[in-house]
């Protein structure tokens, strides 16, 4: 029944009216906010609402509800039936936030010598859509060195690419290859004020980090097959 006042534009009736494969253990409330996320992007009225990468609640409160195992577990299950990498880049740049309870995350994938920005969350944009040579980036030197940079003060390190980074929000970052022994692209995690990143939080990111490889690499095995 419809309420008085409400029309079939808002979000109850229109919500999961969208084309984009959702990921199915919905019986777990971080599935359900991220189905709501998917859905709400990806429908006309999607467009006119806030939405978690313009404020911090929904990554403070669902942090606050789960552990890091949880999100990293119901990640897990939500990759192995992400559909498309679409889905997979959105299931990661949630979790990514959560896990690290940050300002914003990128997915970068490597596009030949260059780093491809493919998705983001964040409070304010970064360089979604945007490529950067491999040697001009802090993604670029991650899967070419194959190590986690943790830069507490983005100002002071010569990795960091300063013209690129001083528009934006961000002071701190953490971020770490995707598929360590031979990088396939890279997870970064940012914050609006200095922090440092600990031991937890590169063991965390490194985990998503692991379970994204092997879902874009299934991807790959499913396109070839």
């Amino acid at each position: 029944m419809q309420h008085a006042g409400s029309t079939p534009n808002q979000l109850g009736p229109r919500l999961f009216h969208t084309s984009v494969p959702l990921p199915i253990s919905m019986c777990h409330p971080l599935s359900v906010t991220l189905a709501i996320e998917l859905a709400l992007e990806h429908s006309d009225c999607g467009r006119n609402v806030t939405m978690p990468n313009q404020t911090l609640s929904d990554t403070t409160q669902t942090h606050d509800a789960y552990s890091n195992s949880q999100i990293l577990a119901t990640s897990r299950l939500d990759l192995v039936h992400a559909a498309n990498l679409e889905v997979v880049t959105a299931i990661v740049r949630v979790a990514a936030r959560r896990l690290m309870q940050s300002d914003g995350a990128t997915i970068v994938l490597r596009a030949g010598d260059q780093c491809h920005y493919v998705d983001e969350l964040a409070i304010a944009p970064l360089w979604k859509g945007h490529r950067f040579p491999m040697s001009e980036c802090v993604s670029g030197w991650v899967m070419h060195h194959k190590k986690v940079a943790a830069i507490d003060d983005i100002f002071t390190d010569p990795r960091v690419p300063h013209a690129v980074y001083r528009p934006t929000f961000v002071k701190s970052l953490l971020m770490v290859p995707i598929r360590q022994h031979d990088p396939i692209g890279a997870i970064g995690t940012y914050w609006s004020q200095p922090h440092k990143s600990g031991t937890g939080d590169v063991a965390s990111l490194n985990q998503l980090a692991d379970i994204t490889a092997d879902a874009i690499e299934r991807l790959g095995h499913m396109a070839t097959h």
